[in-house]
């Protein structure tokens, strides 16, 4: 109880993150996503609320009409509703499997192996809900949330969700304990999505990049990790030149790309080399864009489906249209193989292009 009261003053701005998903359950999650109150859903679906919520917590399996129904009136999609066939991902958990510290980090981890956008965003917000009741009591709890927070925001990014994403974002950085630097490295995610949601999120094209500016100037000689640092001044660069101060944002392309080269990591001198070339693209400049654009057998699939992406656009700006077409060629098998669904429109915007 003396620990407790000790850490109260910390603790008191985790009133302001949101209530989170109570039980942790898929279908809950799913209403949570989609923004639809309890008795709304129950009332159109002619049930109780105290019934739905049986439904939700797996205490109950509804008839199949009636499951059919919720899921039509939750918009589900194929990719979900082959999640909620998982019966291993929609169990409710039991007594003995109360969550603790150690498996809550073992939940985090796992997260790293999931690679579909959709999947990943239902199983942040269950684990957020998880990580809820450790929160309250450790500040190791807190650094456990704020990090499922700061990769919820990243997943989020990858399917244009500026809002959200900038929604948890700045909740992880909420928890970031007062007076600390943001050293550990999912906090580079975390300002990085919220800087991104600051120059986004607004509604229609309208961009607002020096609020990005603001938000990340100064903060990458802060992060510990080369690779990080080379990542910040790669979204300073991008905001630079969206601002109009192109010379300047090129400048900090080529030394985000200085940075990364010092670690030896490939995987993230692509990147940073892809982000070079976009930059590069958007000043009018594709020849010297689609030098930089090499792809490599190792490369891992997504990242080799970008590139492949990227380069027959660029060949195409540039009129070579038969080495444009094989790679969109190579590009759209690798979509299939590998189950890309988030390149999928941007590879069907570029054949529309031939």
């Amino acid at each position: 109880v003396r620990q407790l009261r000790r850490e109260q003053p910390r603790l008191a701005y985790l009133e302001d993150v949101p209530e989170p998903i109570p039980g942790g359950d898929l279908l809950r999650a799913l209403r949570h996503q989609r923004g639809l109150p309890l008795h709304s859903v129950a009332h159109a679906l002619r049930i109780s609320p105290a019934t739905l919520s049986r439904w939700e917590c797996g205490q109950v399996t509804p008839p199949w009409e009636q499951r059919e129904a919720l899921l039509a009136l939750l918009r589900v999609t194929p990719g979900e509703r082959a999640i909620l066939a998982d019966v291993a991902f929609a169990a409710p958990r039991t007594d003995a499997e109360s969550m603790s510290l150690e498996r809550l980090r073992e939940k985090i981890d796992a997260l790293s192996d999931e690679h579909i956008p959709s999947r990943l965003d239902l199983r942040c917000r269950i684990l957020a809900a998880d990580a809820w009741p450790l929160a309250a009591r450790s500040v190791k709890g807190q650094l456990m949330l704020a990090e499922i927070f700061a990769i919820h925001a990243d997943t989020l990014s990858y399917e244009r969700r500026w809002k959200a994403m900038r929604f948890y974002a700045d909740r992880a950085l909420s928890l970031l304990p007062s007076g600390e630097c943001p050293r550990q490295p999912f906090w580079a995610y975390a300002l990085m999505a919220s800087a991104h949601g600051a120059v986004y999120a607004d509604s229609g094209q309208r961009r607002t990049p020096r609020r990005g500016i603001r938000r990340l100037q100064g903060i990458s000689s802060h992060l510990p990790l080369p690779q990080h640092q080379a990542w910040i001044c790669s979204r300073l660069a991008e905001y630079l030149c969206l601002d109009g101060q192109t010379d300047a944002g090129l400048a900090q392309a080529e030394a985000a790309c200085e940075v990364v080269r010092r670690t030896d990591r490939g995987w993230d001198i692509q990147w940073r080399r892809m982000d070079q070339a976009t930059l590069l693209r958007n000043a009018g400049r594709p020849a010297e864009a689609v030098d930089l654009l090499t792809p490599d057998p190792g490369d891992r699939p997504i990242f080799r489906a970008n590139l492949l992406l990227m380069r027959a656009q660029l060949l195409l700006t540039l009129n070579v249209q038969s080495e444009a077409h094989d790679l969109l060629l190579q590009a759209q098998t690798a979509v299939a193989e590998h189950n890309l669904a988030e390149l999928q429109p941007k590879a069907e915007e570029l054949a529309r292009q031939f």
